[in-house]
């Protein structure tokens, strides 16, 4: 039996993105949580338009505010705990989906927008067949 050497790297995502998990678990990646600024913010709050099938994040600055959702962290990266969001709102995730955020001022909302999903670095090496 011959070895053969894996020597592939690790492709990354250096742009901001968000993975929105089948769990419920919404992660900003590092640089999605610095570009939207909520890397020093300790708590977001969740919203849903049904419509637009889009949600919207916005930053709380107390984590006791009504509806607040903790943020959890991960070095730079954010996460959230959404799972009872996602089934009250009857959010069909089949799998993990990627989405670039983006910000609405008028707003003052982070929007995902589940319609626009992205394919994301993949953390599987492929094996060159020979």
């Amino acid at each position: 039996m011959a070895f053969e050497k894996y020597s592939g790297a690790r492709k990354t995502s250096r742009g901001p993105l968000v993975t929105i998990r089948k769990t419920g678990q919404i992660v900003f990646n590092s640089a999605a949580a610095r570009e939207m600024k909520i890397v020093d913010q300790p708590a977001v709050s969740l919203y849903y338009d049904k419509d637009t099938n889009v949600i919207g994040v916005k930053a709380e600055s107390d984590s006791k505010a009504q509806g607040a959702r903790k943020l959890g962290k991960l070095g730079q990266t954010r996460t959230i705990s959404a799972s009872s969001f996602i089934h009250f709102f009857g959010i069909a995730l089949k799998k993990n989906i990627k989405i670039v955020p983006s910000y609405d001022k008028k707003k003052d909302l982070i929007l995902l927008d589940l319609k626009k999903t992205v394919r994301g670095a993949s953390r599987r090496g492929r094996r060159k067949n020979k």
